[in-house]
């Protein structure tokens, strides 16, 4: 399989019972424990931070909330 070009990854704040509070998460994802999420976001850390297989682009997206403002942002 071909190496991608760039790997972006997007990571965000674990935002968890105040998510499920908002009404942000899905039923889905409500089911999950924080500390199952807590846990799935520090081994995408751990990959990402240690990938070096293609060039990655790492774009924080702790401050974004597209479920309150759809608004695509402007800069960066």
């Amino acid at each position: 399989m071909p190496k991608p070009d760039l790997v972006v990854y997007l990571p965000g704040a674990h935002r968890g019972a105040d998510a499920a509070s908002q009404g942000a998460r899905s039923p889905e994802e409500a089911s999950f424990s924080e500390e199952y999420l807590a846990e799935v976001n520090r081994a995408y850390n751990h990959y990402f931070f240690h990938y070096s297989a293609t060039p990655l682009l790492v774009v924080n997206t702790a401050d974004v909330d597209f479920a309150r403002n759809p608004r695509t942002p402007t800069t960066c």
